[in-house]
């Protein structure tokens, strides 16, 4: 039976320090390892938040989009669009933001109140020294909604 150890005569006397100096270079290594596995995994991690980030980002950051228009433009262009000035195609995509676009149709809403105060739209009482609460609930009430109106104007049926 041949065996593959090596006999004591095969083996040599190492310097003095030599161990310590290997099992020091065996723990640096070590160290450098799980090292260099950690900052994969970091790295890992944040390039995947990253992209989910840039790929999903929070909403507050994003605007809407209903109709081909985003809020902002729809802002912009709120006081050209009530006087039926904007081009038709923008005027379309406006028409289709506001009845899609919650947020925007309470700021149209909001925003148009004071203008219609302002012009000859709200309808006349016949007793224009009243005053009373009755008849200021009748004509708030009898008041088509800002938005209402300016459909009408821009889709007459």
């Amino acid at each position: 039976m041949n065996t593959n150890r090596p006999s004591s005569i095969d083996w040599e006397q190492s310097p003095p320090g030599s161990m310590v100096a290997y099992a020091r270079r065996e723990r640096s290594r070590q160290t450098r390892r799980k090292l260099t596995v950690a900052a994969s995994a970091v790295l890992l991690v944040s390039a995947v938040g990253w992209g989910g980030f840039l790929a999903f980002g929070p909403r507050a950051m994003r605007e809407p989009n209903y109709g081909g228009v985003t809020c902002s433009i729809v802002r912009a262009n709120a006081m050209d669009y009530m006087s039926g000035t904007t081009p038709d195609t923008l005027t379309e995509k406006i028409r289709l933001h506001l009845e899609q676009c919650p947020e925007c149709r309470s700021y149209w809403d909001e925003m148009s109140a004071p203008q219609m105060q302002q012009t000859s739209w709200l309808p006349v009482h016949s007793r224009s020294d009243c005053d009373c609460q009755a008849c200021r609930n009748r004509v708030l009430h009898d008041t088509p909604s800002p938005l209402r109106m300016v459909m009408a104007m821009v889709n007459p049926e």
